[in-house]
């Protein structure tokens, strides 16, 4: 085993030994003209080198490279997204959000092109592999997975263009949940337009959760994840269900972690609800994507167009907004970390005031 004295001793080792560190902190093998080489056996075994920093203490350097492949255009796509997830995404996401990506492109991704070697990936078999996915969020997620990952499959040179820049591909409105800032597309019910919708929801299951949301604003993950102990004359709100990975996770943000008030409406909802031990998730007999469904569904029906969870609670904003709630009270109810995220609201609800009364004064 060798020992060095100084870490610019094991850097010049590592030099003259054709090693390089790299940004991310790992070392790898490269040749005299800055190529990577793919003589992983040498790293092996060079795993246990020893140093002896200035502080005279010994300590191993345990990862010198860890079990990856060499990159290569013959890695295939799979292999490509498990050296992207180690060595980008890390760092990039929420560890829950990063288990959701991993999920979904096992599911969706891995089993239709995973295994093609990147240099034979064409521009077209991205193309008809996205517009034959089962539904338009499926497409959309997916493109997003692919766009990421195919920019970093370029920047590390392993081809010379990015297919997924070869093509252009527009994919219409589905049952689609809307990203938390983007405001401008989110649907406004009318007081009319919650009274039709529940009552075409009573006799269903998803009556209490609708109504709940309606009522608190919470996140579809929130309400799903809240249990009886966080009710107790307020909603306390410190978790969220994550439906891909079937489990609790913890908020994105510090903002989402909130004590709202349980507002009269809302502990109605939960009064009526059917006799239950008050133990555990108090909508745990609710699937996540059915209930999207199910409330894009009657709502298109019931109401001509289709509505997500999401819209529910841009209904709870607006309504309070409307109603002389203050926008820094509003925040902080929702959970933004951006009060500029609930003026625009604000502002869509009041450009919704405005068409309404123009076609009331047209009649």
């Amino acid at each position: 085993m060798k020992v060095f004295q100084s870490y610019q001793e094991l850097k010049d080792y590592y030099i003259r030994n054709w090693v390089m560190q790299v940004p991310s902190g790992d070392f790898c093998l490269v040749d005299e003209n800055d190529k990577r080489r793919t003589d992983w056996d040498y790293i092996q075994k060079e795993r246990n080198l020893m140093v002896k920093n200035d502080n005279k203490e010994y300590f191993v350097l345990k990862k010198f490279w860890e079990e990856r492949k060499m990159l290569s255009s013959q890695m295939t796509l799979n292999q490509f997204f498990d050296y992207w997830q180690k060595m980008y995404r890390t760092g990039e996401l929420k560890e829950s959000t990063r288990q959701n990506e991993i999920a979904y492109y096992q599911t969706n991704i891995a089993h239709k092109i995973g295994n093609t070697p990147l240099n034979n990936i064409k521009p077209e078999d991205l193309k008809t592999f996205l517009l034959n996915l089962s539904n338009k969020n499926k497409q959309r997620v997916c493109k997003r997975i692919l766009d990421n990952m195919f920019m970093r499959i370029q920047d590390n040179g392993l081809l010379p263009n990015n297919p997924m820049k070869q093509f252009k591909i527009k994919f219409t409105s589905d049952i689609i949940e809307h990203d938390e800032e983007d405001t401008s597309k989110n649907k406004y019910l009318s007081l009319k337009e919650r009274e039709i919708l529940l009552n075409n929801l009573r006799k269903s299951k998803y009556y209490y959760i609708t109504a709940f949301i309606l009522e608190t604003g919470l996140r579809k993950g929130e309400a799903l994840a809240l249990t009886w102990q966080d009710i107790n004359g307020h909603i306390r709100v410190n978790k969220s269900f994550n439906s891909t990975l079937n489990q609790i996770t913890t908020p994105k943000t510090a903002e989402s972690k909130r004590l709202l008030p349980l507002f009269t409406r809302a502990k109605a909802v939960l009064d009526s609800l059917p006799a239950m031990e008050k133990v555990g998730r108090i909508f745990k007999d609710i699937n996540s994507q059915s209930f999207t469904i199910t409330l894009a569904r009657v709502s298109e029906r019931v109401l001509g167009y289709k509505i997500t969870p999401h819209d529910l609670r841009h209904t709870f904003a607006s309504y309070g907004l409307e109603n002389g709630v203050a926008p820094k009270i509003m925040q902080k109810w929702l959970g933004h970390s951006n009060i500029q995220t609930t003026l625009n609201i604000y502002m869509h609800a009041s450009k919704q005031q405005e068409t309404d009364a123009i076609s009331i004064m047209n009649k």
